[in-house]
């Protein structure tokens, strides 16, 4: 069995200079919790649906454990890995969802002092580079063996008759 909270440990690794994430305003430290453990629960949803998506995982992800606090399978390093990169690629999707909505008419001395469109540019291209990283991860995970460890060879030897 792998708690969530594994997951959700790893994730948070990675989003933890951003305070936006973690503190809320005029909310109680419990509360505050709280909220950062539901958007954690909606990034993990979404990215245990990508990961099923991208390749069949090698280990059950749909049955949670009696407790209902995790998976009820015993997932290994690489997975809690990619799960949590790919609840990472889904906080910066959320993002370039903002950015996109923050469609302002700038005049001419407000550009001169702030473009925004290089900001637009700068964060698209990090999560450009964070979903070809999740690509590879996952593509590396569908050719190796979850057991043993390395890649899959194929024998040839099976196809001699051939």
């Amino acid at each position: 069995m792998t708690n969530y909270s594994v997951i959700y440990d790893s994730f948070k690794h990675r989003v933890e200079e951003d305070p936006d994430f973690f503190n809320y305003l005029n909310t109680l430290p419990e509360i505050s919790d709280y909220i950062v453990e539901q958007r954690c629960a909606a990034l993990l949803n979404e990215a245990v649906a990508m990961f099923k998506l991208a390749c069949p995982p090698k280990v059950d992800l749909d049955t949670v454990s009696e407790d209902g606090k995790g998976f009820a399978s015993d997932l290994n390093n690489d997975e809690i890995h990619i799960l949590s990169s790919l609840m990472f690629e889904q906080y910066l999707e959320r993002g370039i969802a903002k950015l996109r909505l923050l469609n302002v008419n700038y005049t001419s001395t407000d550009l001169r002092v702030f473009d925004p469109s290089n900001a637009r540019e700068t964060f698209q291209a990090m999560y450009d580079d964070v979903h070809v990283h999740n690509e590879s991860l996952i593509d590396m995970y569908k050719n190796s063996d979850r057991d043993k460890g390395g890649y899959i060879s194929i024998d040839y030897s099976e196809y001699e008759n051939y």
